[in-house]
Formats: structure tokens, C-alpha cells, sequence
């Protein structure tokens, strides 16, 4: 039995060089084939997931242009009809209005934009050709009574292109917001435009007095076709196609050539369905649809499938799109099959041939490791053989595997070395504990060295903090307070300043003496303490001169300059400002000195810009502005005011880098004086905050408004 097992026993001995070699060889083998077969399974998971990707990436650009170019013609009749009953926009003005709408023409990518009134009359902007812009006027008389006419670049009509009749009451876009009782868009439509076709949709709604009162419709069409040139710029695949369709299966757009209309032998036009569409895969999709959904009109959630054509694969997915104002569209989107296949195929037979090199190469490499390992450890196996039959002189040959070389060389010389290496080992004890003393020493007295300066810079930054702090109090507590302007009888008074830093340099404020409003507003240059002072500075000097009665605008601002430039000389700073001063008394109102537009608003919400450029010079600049000085005068009404401002509200920037600009603040200011002077500095502030976004405030912003009761 024992011998039995001993005889067994040796039979499952193995060389080392098959140990080492077999389970390597193993490994790699199933390496190389699960690396295969993954490759495999993840290029067909991976055809379906890029396409999905596609699909779902396509739907969401032609969804955010969709949004974008059909948004704009609703917010634009929202914004016009809430002009309108306002009061803000008198549709009674024919000129003004058509002014008006052309100026919106140039802003927005429209193909129409008109006004129809319940007395048949109208007029509206175009741009059917998308470039040239004409004006239509037209009464409510039953024939021949729209005129057509060419436009100058400033939007005035100039020769008539053409008289033809007109009926507001048989237009949809005028008709179907008074059936459905609301905002619409209506039907999608083609005809003969300027010797081309356009397909449009026409966003419609009614138009109130401020009473309540209907006056009419307002329109904004959109050119649809510009939404197959959109599709085409798409680009998702060399034959592929992305289309839009509504609910009844007729074509809105296609990224193809084919239009989605034909063109009737009597010049008439006709919106193809999609299943009749030249496109071949529009086609296919739509015949598909049809023969087993019955039509489009049930498609109300996404849906995926495949078609065949021309003996290619084609992935297709169907997804809703919405509106508000009952548009209800589908976007379809078709993307062969191969395209994705192809890079896949290619990935999949180079990762083949790279695994057959890669398993080639190990084998190799397996066989000669093992055989450099083996002999040398085969040789010191002989001769420990030789020594346990008695032949202790041996001398075993060394080896290049730097393990076996020294397993060879400690056989005889293993208690020399191990006394050698717990001395070396105490002496590096020593070194390293002298090291360790040095730098814990070093680290000390560096630590003590950075608490100290840490502890200066924290109260060099408290002593900063403090000044500035005092700084903007002190310029916060100089401006005039609510109770003080609301106490000036004659003026309704609202202002307002925020610095861009802790303490700014614009400066405005009101002082009253002798039934006399002097009302000041600078910029100074720059921002901090220094800007800070000058503007602390000027507010002193002007109070001084109103309380010594001076009125002479010429002595008047040559002292203020006179005193800021000799202060900023010896500050030795480079600073200066711009200052306009006005006096009021009784209705009557002079400016001096150079700053900004001074914008005049009568109470009709006409404006007028005082350009102050010719009034004054920079303070602080030169010793002697009085050559510089002059003054004029405007007349204000119950109702007028006056709007003045610094840089920063013109300057302020947006996301985009786009500055706010005068025209902005104009047209705000214009849209609100009907309020209060609070009411409109709020809407100001508001709209500028909206257009500056989360981006940081880069001037300092102040408003001032002063309207005569």
C-alpha cells in the first residue's frame, strides 16, 4: 500500500519548466479568447446604444430650435399686445406703429408682422424673400383698398410696389383667435410669394384697449421652410434624414432637397403627406406608419423601429413635440445602420489580430523565462545534492537573475552577511534618529516664524477692513434720504447708487435752498477709497456753494474744479470726474457741466437727450474750466421729468459681452413713466440685473429720476 502511494505520488511530480510555463500559457489562452468574445458582444450592443445616442441628441437640437424659432413670434405679439393696452404703443399713429413693427422686423427673424382692427383696417411689415422688407397699409373699404410699398433704411414707405384688396374678416389669422377664444397659431400655408413659394405659420392674438375694449388681431409669421435648411445643416448622417410632420401625416419640413410641397400646373400648391414624399426614406417611414398606425395622428409617445430599404438597415425613432397654442408636431429621425457598423467592424478584427499577436508573443516569452529561471535553480539543486552526499566543496556558477545570483552566494557566506547588516543596520538608526532631531528642530522654528506673520497679516487685513467699512458708511450716510426728497413738493424724486466695490465713486445728491433744487450726479474715474474721497469731496463743495447761493454756473463749477484739483494734486492720485449740476424752480430747469445724456421724458412718454458734451470739461483735470462752461434750459409740464445716469447702466455687460446700452435704458424708461418715480427706477434696475445675469458687477451703477408732479 505505501508503495502503492509513493509510486502515485511520484507520478504527480511535475518539472518546474511545465509549472511555470502550462498555468501562464492558460491564463493567456482564456485572456485572449473572453477579450475576443467581449469584443464580440459589446460591437453589437454598441450599434444600438451610438444610434440611440444620435437619435436622442438630434431630437433634442431640432426640440431647443424649435422652442427658440417658434417662441419668438408668441413673445413678440405678448409684448405688443401688452403695449398696446398699456398705452404705451398708440396703434392710432399710423407712422409711429409702422415704425414700430419695422423696427421689430430688424430684430426678429420674422417673414410677417401686422395689425388688423375690427373696422377693417390694418398694416403690417414683410420680408417675404427674407431680405427685402415692405410695408403694407390698408383701409377697411371693400376693394382696392391695400397699398404696398417699398422702404427707405430708416422705415419710411417710399414708392408703392402695388394696390390690391384686402379682407381681415376671411383671414384665419384674424379669425380663428376670436372663434377659439385665445392666443393661436394658425394652419400651415403655402403660396406664391415675390416670384418664390413660402410655407408660414401665423401666431395670432387679440389685441385690448386699455378699457378692455377689442381693437383687432395681431400676427407674426414664420417661414417654415427655413426649418428644412435648419434639418439639412444637421449633418447626423451622410444618408440619413430627419423630418418634421403634423399630427395628419402632411410634411412641415425635411432635411432633404425634396420640398414638402408640389406645385399644381395652375402655380397652386398642395403640402404633401409624408408617405407620398420624394425623399425615399420620408417615404418609407410614412408608408410604415400608415399601414400599421393607421396615420401619425395616434402617435402621442416615442416610438423606435427599423426598415429596410435598398437592402440596407435603417434605425428610425418617432418623438412628439409640442407647443403652447395647440402646434402639435412629430420629428422624425432616420440613421443607417452601417455607418455605425463600419468603425465597429474595424475596432473588432484590430482587437483580433492584436490578441492572436499578443498570445504569439507571450507564448514565446513564456518559454524562454522559464528556461532562464529553471537551469540556474537546477544547477544549485545538484550541487546542495553533492554536499548531502558529502562533497562539501562546491562552487555553484552564479547567475544574471540578481534572486538566484545572490540565493548562490549566501550559501556560504550567509552568517558573515547577516552580522554585517545588523551592524550597517544600527548605524543607520543613529543618522536617522540625529535627523529626525534637526528637522523637528527646523519645523519649530519655522512654525513660530509663520504664526507671527499670520498673526500681522491678520490685523493689517482687520485695520483694511475697518477703513473700508467706515469708508462706505460715511459715503452711504452723505446721500440724500427718502424723507428728504419726498419733503421737495414740486418733484417726485426716486434715486439710486450701488458700488462696484466696497466703496465707489459716482456720486449724485438733491439740496434745496430758497425754493431752488439743485440736483447733482458724477462719475468719478476708478473705484476705491480714493474714487471714494473725490466723490466725498465734490458732494461738500457743491452743498457749500448752493447754501452760499451761488448761480452762476460758470463761477459755480470752476470753484468745484478749482478745490478738486488742487485736493487730487496733493493726494498725488490719478483721479477725475464728470459732473452735471441742474437747477429747478417752478417748472424751469438748467443744465451744466459735462457727464452723460440728460434724458427729458414728457408725460406722453416722448424723450428727449440733452447732449452735455458741449456744457462743461472733466473735473479735476486742468486748474481753469471756465472757458469750458455753459448751461441750457428746458421747460418741464405736470407729467415731464428728467432721467439721469453714470456709465456704469450704458456699460454693463452680459454673458455674451453685449453692453446694455442707452437705446435699452430709453425704451425701459419709455414703457414705465407712466409710474411713479420709485416705480420706475425699480422696473430700471430690475431689467438691468435680468440682462447682467450672474456676471459680476464691473462699474458702479447709478439712476436718478425726477418727475414734476
Amino acid at each position: 500500500m505505501r508503495s502503492w502511494l509513493s509510486a502515485l505520488s511520484n507520478l504527480l511530480q511535475f518539472p518546474l519548466q511545465w509549472v511555470l510555463i502550462i498555468p501562464f500559457l492558460l491564463q493567456i489562452f482564456g485572456a485572449v479568447g473572453l477579450v475576443g468574445y467581449l469584443s464580440f458582444q459589446s460591437g453589437r450592443e454598441a450599434v444600438e446604444s451610438l444610434a440611440i445616442e444620435v437619435i436622442n441628441q438630434t431630437n433634442e437640437v431640432v426640440a431647443e430650435h424649435l422652442n427658440s424659432y417658434l417662441g419668438s413670434p408668441l413673445k413678440l405679439t405678448q409684448m405688443n399686445a401688452d403695449a398696446i393696452e398699456r398705452g404705451v404703443l398708440d396703434v392710432s399713429n399710423h407712422a409711429m406703429t409702422s415704425h414700430y413693427l419695422w423696427d421689430q422686423m430688424q430684430a426678429y427673424d420674422l417673414t410677417y408682422l401686422g395689425m388688423g382692427f375690427v373696422d377693417g383696417s390694418g398694416y403690417g411689415v414683410a420680408r417675404f424673400d427674407g431680405k427685402t422688407t415692405t410695408l403694407e397699409d390698408w383701409t377697411g373699404e371693400s376693394e382696392n383698398n391695400i397699398v404696398t410699398y417699398t422702404v427707405d433704411d430708416q422705415g419710411n414707405p417710399t414708392d408703392v410696389l402695388g394696390v390690391w384688396t384686402w379682407n381681415n374678416f376671411t383671414e384665419t389669422w384674424y379669425t380663428k383667435p376670436i372663434e377659439a377664444g385665445k392666443p393661436i397659431w394658425s394652419i400651415v400655408e403655402t403660396y406664391l410669394e415675390v416670384g418664390d413659394f413660402v410655407v408660414f405659420a401665423s401666431a395670432s392674438r387679440p389685441i385690448y384697449d386699455s378699457q378692455g375694449e377689442l381693437l383687432g388681431m395681431l400676427a407674426a409669421d414664420v417661414q417654415l421652410l427655413k426649418l428644412s435648411n435648419f434639418l439639412e445643416n444637421l449633418h447626423i448622417s451622410q444618408s440619413g434624414s430627419v423630418f418634421i410632420v403634423e399630427q395628419d401625416g402632411r410634411l412641415i419640413a425635411n432635411s432633404g432637397n425634396s420640398a414638402p410641397f408640389v406645385v399644381k400646373p395652375d402655380r397652386t400648391t398642395e403640402r404633401l403627406p409624408a408617405r407620398f414624399s420624394s425623399d425615399p426614406l420620408v417615404k418609407q417611414v410614412g408608408q410604415i406608419i400608415q399601414r400599421q398606425q393607421g396615420g401619425f395622428q395616434d402617435l402621442n409617445q416615442s416610438t423606435d423601429f427599423f426598415i429596410e430599404l435598398e437592402d440596407e438597415s435603417y434605425f428610425v425613432s418617432i418623438r412628439p413635440w409640442q407647443s403652447p397654442y395647440d402646434i402639435d408636431w412629430l420629428v422624425g429621425v432616420v440613421v443607417p445602420k452601417n455607418e455605425f457598423l463600419a468603425e465597429i467592424n474595424a475596432n473588432r478584427r484590430n482587437t483580433i489580430a492584436l490578441c492572436v499577436l499578443a498570445l504569439s508573443v507571450a507564448t514565446g516569452l513564456g518559454i524562454l523565462t522559464t528556461r532562464w529561471i529553471v537551469q540556474p535553480i537546477l544547477r544549485l539543486n545538484q550541487a546542495s545534492t553533492d554536499m548531502a552526499a558529502g562533497n562539501l566543496a562546491q562552487v555553484v556558477a552564479g547567475s544574471t537573475i540578481q534572486e538566484l545570483n545572490g540565493l548562490t552566494t549566501s550559501f556560504n557566506y550567509m552568517a558573515n552577511q547577516l552580522g554585517e547588516s545588523f551592524a550597517a543596520l544600527e548605524a543607520n538608526k543613529v543618522q536617522l534618529e540625529e535627523r529626525v532631531t534637526q528637522r523637528t528642530t527646523e519645523l519649530a522654528i519655522a512654525y513660530e516664524e509663520i504664526t507671527k506673520l499670520n498673526q500681522r497679516l491678520q490685523a493689517e487685513n482687520l485695520r483694511m477692513s475697518a477703513e473700508l467699512t467706515v469708508a462706505k458708511q460715511v459715503q452711504e450716510m452723505i446721500l440724500p434720504r427718502p424723507d428728504e426728497l419726498k419733503a421737495i413738493p414740486t418733484l417726485d424724486i426716486a434715486g439710486y447708487m450701488n458700488p462696484a466695490d466696497e466703496v465707489g465713486g459716482d456720486y449724485y445728491d438733491v439740496l434745496v435752498q430758497d425754493e431752488i433744487v439743485t440736483i447733482g450726479i458724477g462719475d468719478v474715474t476708478g473705484h476705491g477709497i480714493e474714487s471714494g474721497l473725490v466723490m466725498m469731496m465734490t458732494q461738500t463743495a457743491i452743498r457749500t456753494l448752493a447754501k452760499l447761493r451761488e448761480t452762476d454756473p460758470v463761477r459755480f463749477l470752476n470753484t468745484v474744479n478749482a478745490t478738486l484739483y488742487r485736493n487730487v494734486q496733493r493726494m498725488r492720485v490719478d483721479r477725475n470726474l464728470t459732473l452735471a449740476v441742474l437747477n429747478y424752480t417752478d417748472g424751469h430747469l438748467t443744465v451744466m457741466g459735462q457727464h452723460e445724456m440728460v434724458l427729458v421724458v414728457r408725460a406722453n412718454g416722448e424723450l428727449e437727450k440733452i447732449d452735455t458734451l458741449d456744457l462743461g470739461m472733466t473735473i479735476g483735470l486742468i486748474d481753469d474750466i471756465a472757458d469750458f462752461i455753459a448751461q441750457t434750459a428746458v421747460q418741464l409740464e405736470p407729467g415731464d421729468g428728467v432721467v439721469l445716469y453714470t456709465d456704469g447702466i450704458t456699460e454693463a455687460k452680459n454673458n455674451n459681452g453685449e453692453f446694455y446700452g442707452l437705446e435699452r435704458l430709453c425704451m425701459v424708461i419709455q414703457r414705465y413713466w407712466s409710474l411713479d418715480a420709485q416705480g420706475i427706477q425699480t422696473q430700471v434696475i430690475t431689467d438691468i440685473r435680468r440682462f447682467i445675469g450672474l456676471r459680476k458687477v464691473a462699474d458702479d451703477i447709478t439712476l436718478l429720476i425726477l418727475k414734476q408732479r
